[in-house]
């Protein structure tokens, strides 16, 4: 059921009431613009079993204000399930982030004030969801939930502790570890007096967790922040959108190995599968798993995705007894306050009932097989399985490219690139264009028409034939290929230039062409590429030569060991570091490259790429086995915009990929770019066409080559002693004429 968050109340029980006046009185002495408030109301909210929640109505002069307050229950409390200091600093921190928790005012370490420690913080009006099955929304909604939640847990798993002031929360290595020997000395307090009773049953479970602790919970690199009590019913969502707008409960925060967090998360899923359906809100899928509902496969597979960590299946088993360890031990320690009727809870009563299905379902969480399949259902799922069809089919393109691109090196190059250029290098770029986007475009070909991967563009729609500058961020070692099926679309495929390492000159017919179609080739070293850009980019500034000029600023593909050290690096330079899926990216570049093309080309394109599942490898392409959707956002920007100083061309830079990676935090939500944009569908007539025509013509010059003894095979020698040295060299013949 759902409910409103402002509804969820009730008068104030006699073993929770608090002295207004001396209330109030603090308020206005402590909450900053608050001193005319006259009146306060106090309701008790009617959820929550460890601390107990007030809404506040404060009111004065003419103006009315909602607040919470929370502080710990009445009667002997577990310091471990009740730390509202521990969970106040928390809330202070990630409020500096894109974490969604509610604003605290004050924290009171003054008892006298109410009789315990307590603080303040906004009233955040949304819905609260008790039942995780969600009998009340469609299996639309159902999804958009459950991926929201996850996206949520992800984002507070990325918050980079130290940076938020967190650092000394608490300690990080053996999280697990310590963790088992915490809550067992929880549970043996809770039970020390008989009342509840001890469970043997318990006792061999912690027996268990504590000898199978992974070794993973030893390394301080697996940790982070831990939320403790991550459930859907801790989360308030927006009135009328699937987004999560305040995370609350973080009594139990702490720093550590953040799969304890997602495998309680997931308890629903395990108690579910239990005989009792638990009427306790929170604890499991009340009315089944409805659907729409992913399943927990598909569920950790999102998460793993989103935070970019390894699929757990080997040690998921430990976590999710572990899980059910917290819960029970928690359950017994309000279970024993119902007892000594000191809970603000009504329906803590149920807790007696719940101990003993939660004991039996861990019990047959440990004694049975793995919990999740060995590989992810989504994070590792291919677009299509790897079979030998496919795989022949693979190899028989891959020939076909290679033969046809020798083919069409050996004959074209010297004539385009030797003889024309002696003419005019205008017409010998135009016609190296025209033929070379021909071969060029039968990549797209191959990824749109043969392997079926679904190229959908959103954003704004460009203008064919413009001259631009195209940055991109860079996920994998494919993502440049994916830029020719916008640039086939947009005419401009043959006049694609990238920016590449110099040794890629050295591979055979490859390096040939990437010379021969003048991408600009660089050493890394600043140096020796700084005189080659700039004579590179001048070399261009004629607009008669059509241009789409590449960058990938973050120099290097996406990895979470990168991330974490571009993260780093943006602190040291005052930045936020808290990125998620694009790398801090190097400026010199484009600094460098800005102010060369600002009179040159008319826009800089900054297009952001994302892969559905995972991002895929050149041989996953080549077997057609992924992407299953390869997504591209397109912003233009005229260059004029973009300053060209090099600190306000870094800071543009910068604000360009911290807004990219919004875009594909959105983006691992909701499973798109917004604006989608129809650019047409590729012919398949043209394409055939082509690869006929460049089939046969290839089989043909090679037959006459090989079989042949007259001046087609010289020539051909010719060329392959040419077009390599010409490569090796960095030679670009020097026009006798220049023609236009």
């Amino acid at each position: 059921m759902v409910h409103n968050t402002t509804t969820m109340v009730k008068e104030v029980d006699s073993a929770s009431a608090l002295n207004e006046q001396a209330l109030l009185k603090y308020m206005q002495e402590t909450i900053p613009g608050r001193a005319h408030y006259e009146t306060l109301d106090i309701k008790q909210f009617d959820h929550g079993q460890s601390n107990t929640n007030y809404l506040l109505t404060a009111t004065g002069g003419g103006i009315s204000e909602r607040f919470v307050l929370r502080k710990k229950s009445p009667g002997d409390i577990l310091p471990y399930a009740a730390s509202v200091e521990r969970e106040y600093e928390i809330l202070a921190a990630l409020g500096k982030t894109d974490v969604p928790v509610p604003k605290v005012y004050c924290l009171c370490l003054d008892p006298s004030v109410i009789g315990t420690v307590f603080f303040i913080m906004e009233h955040v009006e949304g819905r609260l969801f008790l039942n995780p099955s969600l009998p009340e929304l469609d299996p639309s909604q159902r999804k958009a939930i459950y991926s929201a939640m996850c996206s949520t847990l992800a984002a507070i798993h990325k918050v980079d502790a130290d940076a938020v002031g967190l650092g000394q929360f608490s300690r990080r290595e053996n999280y697990c570890e310590r963790e088992v020997i915490t809550l067992a000395r929880q549970y043996h307090a809770s039970t020390a007096h008989a009342n509840p009773a001890p469970d043997p049953r318990v006792e061999a479970l912690i027996d268990w967790l504590k000898n199978h602790v992974p070794e993973e919970d030893a390394r301080v690199e697996r940790t982070g922040i831990v939320h403790g009590d991550f459930r859907l019913d801790n989360l308030i969502f927006h009135p009328t959108e699937p987004r999560v707008i305040a995370v609350l409960d973080w009594e139990l925060a702490s720093l550590g190995n953040q799969m304890a967090d997602i495998a309680y998360n997931c308890l629903p899923y395990e108690i579910s599968e239990g005989d009792v359906r638990f009427q306790q809100p929170g604890y499991s899928f009340e009315s089944g798993r409805l659907p729409g509902i992913p399943s927990i496969g598909e569920y950790v597979a999102q998460y793993c995705q989103v935070k970019g960590v390894p699929w757990p299946a080997s040690n998921w088993t430990f976590y999710t007894a572990l899980a059910l360890l917290r819960s029970t031990t928690i359950s017994t320690g309000v279970y024993e306050r119902v007892l000594q009727g000191n809970t603000s809870e009504q329906r803590g009563e149920t807790v007696g009932e719940i101990l003993p299905h939660l004991v039996n379902i861990a019990n047959r969480v440990i004694e049975s097989g793995p919990l999740l399949p060995e590989k992810p259902e989504e994070q590792t799922r291919s677009h299509k399985p790897l079979t030998l069809f496919r795989i022949i089919r693979g190899i028989i393109c891959l020939v076909i490219l290679l033969v046809t691109a020798f083919v069409t090196l050996i004959i074209l190059g010297p004539i385009t690139f030797i003889v024309l250029r002696l003419y005019s290098v205008h017409t010998s770029r135009k016609w190296i264009g025209y033929f070379f986007g021909h071969w060029l475009s039968l990549w797209p070909f191959l990824f749109e028409k043969i392997n079926g991967t679904n190229v959908i563009f959103s954003g704004e729609n460009l203008p064919a034939g413009e001259r631009a500058m195209v940055m991109c961020n860079h996920r994998t070692e494919v993502d440049w290929m994916y830029i020719w099926n916008l640039a086939l679309r947009k005419k401009q495929i043959g006049f694609t230039k990238y920016a590449l390492k110099s040794s890629v000159r050295n591979v055979p017919i490859f390096g040939w062409a990437f010379h021969i179609l003048e991408f600009l080739l660089l050493d890394r070293r600043w140096e020796v590429d700084a005189p080659v850009i700039e004579c590179y980019l001048r070399s261009f500034e004629d607009p008669v030569d059509p241009f789409w000029f590449v960058l990938f600023p973050e120099g290097t593909d996406f990895t979470e060991e990168k991330l974490a050290k571009g993260n780093a690096y943006a602190r040291h330079l005052g930045l936020p570091g808290d990125l998620h899926h694009v790398l801090l990216p190097r400026t010199r570049g484009f600094t460098a490259c800005l102010p060369l093309l600002k009179d040159s080309v008319t826009s800089v394109y900054d297009l952001t790429m994302a892969y559905k599942y995972r991002s895929p490898l050149f041989i996953h392409n080549l077997f057609g086995i992924d992407p299953a959707e390869v997504h591209i956002h397109i912003r233009r920007i005229p260059i004029k915009d973009i300053p060209t100083s090099e600190a306000e061309a870094s800071s543009w830079l910068y604000d360009a990929f911290y807004r990219k990676d919004r875009l594909l935090i959105d983006f691992h939500k909701d499973g798109s770019f917004p604006d989608v944009i129809d650019q047409g569908e590729l012919s398949t007539a043209e394409f055939l066409t082509r690869l006929v025509i460049f089939t046969i013509s290839s089989v043909v010059v090679l037959k006459c080559s090989i079989l042949g003894d007259g001046w087609l095979r010289f020539y051909v020698t010719v060329s392959c002693i040419i077009l390599p040295t010409l490569t090796f060299f960095g030679i670009k013949p020097s026009p006798l004429v220049n023609f236009r």
